[in-house]
Parts: C-alpha cells; structure tokens; sequence
C-alpha cells in the first residue's frame, strides 16, 4: 500500500521574520561601499520584539532571537515557530542552510546553501544560484521528498521605514526563490530591512503554493511582521 503522503508546507520562514510599510529611494553605491552584511545582522546572539501584523497571530507580537547552536552556525527563530540556520559565507553573504517549520514538524535543507544577503551592501550584482531540497521529518529525521530550487537577488536599495520608534533608513533585499518537489511547487517573493542602528526592522513574504498531489490547488499567503511591541 502506498504511504500517505504529507502535506508539504512553503517556505514561510526565508528570512529574519520583520516587517513594515517602506518607500524606496535610489542611493549613491559609494555610499553603501563599506556597509557590509555582518554589520547589518551581526550573527551574536541577540532579541528583538516583534509585532505581527498580517499572516497567523497577526495583532499579537513575539521574540525574534538569534543563538549559536551545536554544530556551527546560528538559529534565527521567532517566538516557538519556525527557525533558520545562518552562516556566513567566506565572501560576506549571509546565508541559510536549512529551515525548520514547525507547523509541519518538517525541515528543509538547502544545497548549496540559499542566499539571504549580499556581503555588501553596494554590489550591482544580480545574484541567481539554484541546486537541491530535500525535506525531513524533524523528529525522526527520515527523510520525506526532495526536489529543486531557483532563487534570484537583485542589487539592495535604500529605503526609509515608518517604525513605532520613528523612521529608521534601512537597506532592503528583495529575493525570489521557487521551490519544486513531488509534493507542491512553491514560489516566494521576499523584501528584507535591514539597518545599523535597528538591525533587522522589516519583511514582507509573499507564498504561492501550487500542490501537485490536491489537483494543482493554489494558495496565496501574506505574512508581514515589523519591530515594535
């Protein structure tokens, strides 16, 4: 008899978990050459207070840390919800190995690494990588499907945020992943602030998820969060 197949959730978790309305400007590359990735999000540990705004628990707020943990690298989780495992790169980008998704009790581990954030904040470089997911159950560790992902980084702009504390200048990341697997296709579309003084202040995820096995059902899934109580 064929196993029952699990319901395969998205990737809602690609990021620093933070959000707020933003307005874009354009900015002198100079001006960012020195501003590097690790002095954006240092990965030391650390808190943030997070107020959820749209998405599950939205009007309710959450703890966003971030702690070393066994093995090397550092877990970014918000509240008792989903985690990701950061690393830096020897070139400065922040990147995530692998995803833990709680809601699902599944774990998602990227091959090479996704990208998260550009070492600099100055590159004109549109950065596309691509290789291998596979997911696993978290418990048990055995592994459920795997399958295939694309992502896309355009060049990080300059923006100003309206945060409870006032505007804060921040520079965004946008960043588009699409994930193929036997179970579903999903695509993501991610904006990620990121600011000196602040450190990580806003997202924006936007999921669109295709399920191969439910007759090519399709859902759309906003979730924002932003810093503040």
């Amino acid at each position: 008899m064929p196993r029952p197949r699990r319901r395969f959730l998205p990737l809602i978790a690609l990021a620093p978990a933070i959000a707020a309305s933003a307005a874009s400007s354009a900015f002198s590359r100079a001006d960012a050459e020195e501003v590097r990735a690790i002095e954006l999000l240092p990965l030391e540990e650390a808190s943030w207070p997070m107020k959820l705004t749209s998405g599950p628990g939205a009007g309710g707020s959450a703890e966003l840390t971030l702690a070393p943990i066994d093995g090397g690298g550092w877990a970014m989780r918000l509240g008792d919800r989903n985690a990701l495992r950061l690393h830096a790169a020897d070139d400065g980008t922040l990147e995530v190995s692998e995803v833990e998704l709680k809601e699902s009790d599944q774990r998602l581990r990227f091959d090479p690494p996704a990208l998260l954030v550009p070492g600099t904040m100055s590159s004109e470089e549109t950065f596309q990588r691509s290789g291998r997911v596979e997911v696993f159950a978290t418990g048990s560790g055995e592994r459920q499907t795997s399958g295939t992902y694309e992502q896309t980084v355009p060049p990080p702009s300059r923006t100003t945020y309206e945060l409870p504390s006032g505007k804060s200048e921040a520079f965004e990341v946008a960043n588009e992943v699409k994930i193929d697997t036997d179970w579903a296709s999903v695509d993501l579309q991610l904006s990620l602030g990121l600011s000196r003084e602040h450190g990580p202040v806003y997202r924006r995820l936007v999921s669109n998820v295709t399920k191969a096995a439910f007759f090519g059902e399709k859902t759309t899934r906003t979730i924002e969060q932003k810093l503040g109580n």
